[in-house]
């Protein structure tokens, strides 16, 4: 019997060792408090469940700002600056309430949350595409998984152990490791997605994350290399829609923020996302965010456009330059000078 214990301690040992690292460690950040939840080192860093940071950056920081205004989206709604809103707004205490792969689900979640938790909603900016329309279920993993906080604390356990188990990946716990002795980003921790290498900054008082690295590159004229040109695909001569995805589950979320919105007099901007694919959202789509929201707080850049063809409105495929977004930030507001919510914009 006594050989059996040892060979379970000794099988066990490892293990042992491996999660009193992750609650030393906490390399995600979700076990202890952070007044900064992304620090400001240049070359890699863990990234971290962004849901999570943006819930509870909100919770650490709202006694001191008092936020009124909301960014809501996926990671295309990082570009979106709060100082470029503010031209809009003025200067209300502004936060980046968004998520990267953020899906609707979640979406509702945050804007219920707020509602809940009494917190005034004044201003709201929703930045939105079919990808984030068609996700209607929780996600799982250690970064996607929603925050506990958001769901009264009912996925608190399975939260805990998606963060666990992604620690205890050999692949990642290797280079994690080998990270934090080292110091140094090696190619192979980027190249498998295992540590972060995008040089960006973050201000936790907005929770907002700037890519300004790559802006200033662009402006030097370094940053598309022919390497970098070569990412941008050749697109369909024809236009192309998205299939319909409002569905009742859909239309129910998307009502409730709607009658959040005029619960609290919200002044708000859905955008639909200018993506380098070009594919439109459908007209039903679209037709039925129109009646749910109005069509003056409704605006549609998806599809073929002029920001759409230049591949230079682009960092990647998959993300529109802030400048961009700074344009479109303006055409919603300068615009609603002119329509009311029964006027084609």
């Amino acid at each position: 019997m006594n050989r059996f214990i040892k060979k379970i301690v000794f099988f066990s040992l490892p293990l042992f060792i491996v999660v009193l690292l992750y609650f030393i460690l906490d390399p995600f950040k979700v076990l202890y408090t952070y007044d900064s939840y992304f620090d400001e080192r240049v070359e890699g860093r863990v990234f971290l469940n962004t849901d999570y940071v943006a819930t509870t950056n909100f919770e650490n920081h709202y006694k001191r700002y008092g936020y009124n205004s909301f960014i809501f989206g996926n990671s295309r709604a990082w570009f979106y600056k709060v100082a470029d809103w503010k031209n809009y707004i003025g200067d209300e205490p502004a936060y980046h309430f968004d998520a990267a792969g953020e899906t609707l689900y979640a979406m509702h979640k945050k804007i219920r949350y707020l509602d809940n938790k009494k917190a005034e909603i004044k201003n709201a900016l929703i930045v939105l595409d079919y990808s984030i329309l068609k996700a209607t279920e929780p996600k799982a993993g250690h970064l996607g998984i929603i925050s506990p906080q958001l769901v009264n604390y009912e996925n608190w356990l399975e939260f805990h152990l998606a963060s666990i188990t992604g620690f205890i990946n050999i692949q990642f716990l290797y280079a994690y490791l080998d990270f934090k002795i080292s110091g140094k980003l090696k190619p192979y921790m980027y190249k498998n997605n295992l540590i972060e290498n995008r040089p960006f900054s973050y201000n936790p008082a907005h929770n907002e994350l700037s890519f300004d690295y790559y802006d200033n590159l662009m402006n030097k004229n370094q940053y598309y290399t022919k390497e970098k040109i070569q990412e941008f695909y050749n697109r369909s001569e024809e236009e192309k829609y998205s299939p319909p995805v409002i569905g009742q589950l859909q239309e129910q979320m998307l009502r409730e923020i709607s009658n959040i919105f005029q619960k609290h007099n919200t002044r708000f901007k859905i955008i639909i996302s200018p993506l380098y694919d070009q594919i439109h959202l459908s007209n039903e789509d679209y037709a039925r965010l129109v009646s749910m929201f109005g069509r003056s707080n409704v605006y549609d850049f998806s599809g073929k456009n002029q920001i759409t063809e230049d591949f230079s409105n682009y960092y990647e495929t998959s993300h529109y330059r802030s400048s961009v977004a700074g344009r479109l930030m303006k055409q919603a507001y300068e615009t609603e000078l002119q329509a009311t919510s029964d006027e084609p914009y």
